[in-house]
C-alpha cells in the first residue's frame, strides 16, 4: 500500500498533541537544526528503529508519518514497538494503540538517551512476564505497568487519577 499522512492529532495530558508544531501535512515545522538535534539527542533508539524499517522493508503495509514520527504497520501479531522517531504496530492497530506508542515516543523525546534502559527495556521484559503472568491471572491490566502507564497518560488515553482511576485495558 502506498503512503498515507495520519489524519488525527493524539490530545496529549498536558493539553498539547503529539504533532505540536507541526504543518497541516503532520510533518514537523520549524527549521531543520531542531530535528537534527533532537534526532542525535534520540540517537540510540533512532539507529535501532532505522535499521528495524530497513530490515522490515519487504513487510511494510504503510507508512504514516504523524509529529515527525513514521508509523510502519508490519507485525502479524499484536503490540507494537516505539524506537525514537520509529514506531512499528501490527497490521490491525487501531487508533488507541498507534496513539500508546506515539506516547512512547513523547517518552523518547524526553529521556533521549536514558530512554532504553529507563523505558525500552523494562518495557519489552514486561510484555515477555505479561504473556506469561495473564495465563494464571486474565483480569491482570497490562497498562498497569509504570512504562505502560506513563506512554497512555501523556498520549491521553487515561484521565486524569481524579477523574476515576485509569481506564482498564488489556494489551495491545
Amino acid at each position: 500500500m502506498g503512503r498515507f499522512i495520519l489524519y488525527f492529532e493524539p490530545q496529549l495530558s498536558d493539553g498539547g498533541s503529539a504533532a505540536r508544531g507541526a504543518d497541516a501535512h503532520g510533518r514537523a515545522a520549524g527549521g531543520g537544526e531542531t530535528k537534527t538535534i533532537g534526532y542525535l539527542w534520540e540517537l540510540p533508539q533512532n539507529l535501532i528503529g532505522l535499521a528495524l524499517s530497513a530490515m522490515l522493508r519487504a513487510a511494510v503495509v504503510e507508512r504514516v508519518e504523524a509529529a515527525d514520527r513514521l508509523v510502519f504497520r508490519c507485525f502479524r501479531r499484536y503490540g507494537g514497538v516505539s524506537l525514537g522517531r520509529y514506531v512499528f504496530v501490527h497490521l490491525e492497530a487501531n487508533r488507541d494503540l498507534v496513539r500508546h506508542e506515539l506516547g512512547h515516543c513523547r517518552q523518547s523525546a524526553l529521556l533521549g538517551p536514558l530512554y532504553l534502559p529507563v523505558i525500552g527495556l523494562p518495557s519489552m521484559m514486561w510484555a515477555m512476564v505479561y504473556g506469561l503472568l495473564v495465563r494464571r491471572n486474565p483480569a491482570l491490566d497490562y497498562f498497569r505497568f509504570f512504562t505502560e502507564r506513563w506512554a497512555n497518560r501523556i498520549a491521553g488515553l487515561e484521565p486524569p487519577r481524579s477523574g476515576g482511576g485509569p481506564t482498564r485495558r488489556r494489551a495491545p
